[in-house]
């Protein structure tokens, strides 16, 4: 991550990810312990640029305004346990304002 709004997303998205873990385990954790975002491993941003689908490998800080789909790939460890995840995800970042109130 060069920049540090790159960095700041991949973490956001490393965190989510944890999130979302702890989501699916939440019903067993009187069997397991809640995951904990140790370390982001990597972080790469995918976009495909073209009709076919061919994926082209960028990292975060890369922007490209004719991209067609962005995915996010994030390589992380959890705590405990030390494991390591690798997740392909698409994020959409909205802003919403109501300049009426």
């Amino acid at each position: 991550m060069r920049t540090f709004e790159g960095r700041k997303l991949a973490h956001f998205l490393a965190s989510a990810v944890v999130d979302a873990f702890n989501g699916q385990l939440k019903d067993v954790f009187h069997l397991c312990a809640e995951l904990s975002l140790q370390e982001l491993l990597d972080a790469k941003k995918l976009v495909s640029t073209d009709r076919s689908g061919e994926i082209k490998e960028r990292f975060l800080h890369d922007t490209d305004g004719n991209n067609t789909t962005t995915y996010y790939q994030i390589k992380l460890r959890t705590t405990p346990g030390n494991a390591v995840y690798e997740v392909t995800m698409s994020y959409l970042c909205y802003l919403l304002l109501d300049i009426n109130s």
